[in-house]
């Protein structure tokens, strides 16, 4: 099953993030796969930065924010480059460079979760009908 926000403003990526965030620690998720592609951003001043593209990591929850904060650093911005968290289980989010954030998953409650996180920032959280 897949869920899907509307399109975000890039003002409205870091409480995304901040939902995304919330629902994983209520959800008790210890450790997740990140891997990370870009599509808008210009990393011509940071060539290191194209050796991460593509790449599966195992990061903490814990680790996350801060991984994303240097990743910013870098170049990297929500809603313009893709980011696909997969965790155990197989439940994946792909923070996308369309703008909207993806949910694809058979577990039910954590979409219910994941739905009322981001409703408290503003955001809805729909299921996808049809292909």
């Amino acid at each position: 099953m897949e869920w899907v926000t509307p399109p975000l403003s890039p003002a409205a990526w870091p409480a995304a993030l901040d939902a995304v965030l919330e629902t994983l620690q209520l959800l008790g998720i210890k450790t997740l796969e990140l891997l990370h592609g870009w599509s808008f951003s210009d990393f011509s001043d940071t060539p290191e930065f194209a050796a991460m593209e593509w790449q599966t990591e195992e990061v903490t929850l814990l680790a996350l924010p801060e991984l994303l904060r240097e990743r910013a650093r870098l170049g990297f911005c929500l809603g313009r480059d893709d980011l696909f968290l997969t965790l155990p289980g197989g439940t994946e989010l792909k923070l996308c460079h369309e703008g909207d954030l993806h949910l694809r998953t058979e577990d039910e409650s954590f979409a219910v979760h994941l739905a009322g996180c981001l409703a408290k920032q503003g955001i809805n959280l729909n299921r996808r009908t049809g292909p």
